[in-house]
């Protein structure tokens, strides 16, 4: 009877270990890139939110709906969050592999594990949303670059061990942020930081600066070639851009628009203003203007 008792516990035991394991059961590995519900990209039909999700190496998975997370994601390329879509997450989402990448422009809620791999990348676009809710965690071992929103909130916990590159803002709402990397506070974005920090102190990355310099200085007269160089201050790469404006009745136009030269030739007397805008690669603007002063012959 005793071992009767046994036998039975042990199939009874074995039984809800099986059902506990249902959810996770089944792995679905994308077969070409193309949108999240999509069968063809699962190679004939859409895991479930419980199923173990894989995007290998070279596909490019978007999300045109929300998609409710609750097994495992493994992110070996990209996936893209398009703008106004939800992915909530309740499981565990592993950016890695060759190539790991998200690019989110909607929201992740996160009521699970978050893991950012070593040299993997993961962009808070424009007006995205990342939260990381009350006892979850998000950990950053590669580099996160924040254009929209983070927050962490009550007893929730984001380990940064890589990178964190904020243009926005980071808000601590009363979770703990651990920081053994590098977090750059960047321009004009806010780090609020309501109940502490541990580890390394922000580092506060200045605005993009410019200055322009031209050749010859001074007045010249009409038909003399003025050039100008921009002069530009950024940590992050930077796009350059030139415009002119000229007195009325002048035909003069710059040589080229883009990049840190230009030049043009006045052709008439007056007074011509050249303008040279930066902007970074997390959209932070600087501008400045120079006047040539073209003196009659």
């Amino acid at each position: 009877m005793k071992y009767y008792i046994i036998l039975c516990l042990t199939i009874v035991s074995a039984l809800f270990s099986i059902a506990g394991h249902d959810a996770h059961a089944l792995t679905f590995t994308a077969t070409q890139s193309g949108d999240w519900n999509d069968p063809a990209t699962w190679g004939g039909s859409v895991p479930s939110s419980t199923d173990d999700k894989i995007i290998p190496f070279g596909v490019y998975v978007t999300t045109s709906d929300n998609v409710d997370n609750a097994g495992t994601i493994t992110d070996n390329a990209i996936i893209k969050i398009a703008s106004g879509i939800t992915i909530n997450n309740t499981g565990t989402i592993k950016v890695t592999g060759d190539n790991g990448t998200i690019l989110n422009s909607g929201i992740i809620q996160n009521y699970g594990t978050i893991i950012n791999d070593v040299n993997r990348y993961v962009a808070n676009n424009f007006g995205a949303v990342l939260n990381n809710h009350s006892h979850h965690t998000t950990s950053n071992y590669g580099t996160i670059v924040n254009r929209g929103t983070i927050t962490n909130f009550q007893l929730s916990e984001i380990d940064n061990f890589g990178t964190m590159d904020n243009a926005n803002l980071i808000q601590n709402k009363g979770g703990n942020l651990t920081n053994t990397g590098t977090i750059n506070d960047i321009c004009k974005s806010v780090f609020s930081n309501s109940v502490h920090l541990t580890g390394n102190a922000v580092i506060k990355v200045p605005c993009p600066s410019i200055a322009i310099t031209l050749s010859p200085s001074g007045s010249v007269l009409p038909g003399t070639e003025v050039d100008l160089r921009a002069h530009m201050l950024s940590p992050f790469g930077w796009q350059n851009l030139w415009s002119l404006s000229a007195p009325s009745g002048s035909t003069s136009s710059l040589a080229g628009t883009a990049g840190d030269f230009t030049y043009f030739v006045p052709d008439i007397p007056g007074v011509y203003k050249v303008t040279s805008t930066i902007t970074d690669d997390l959209g932070n603007v600087a501008s400045a203007s120079i006047q040539v002063h073209v003196k009659n012959p």
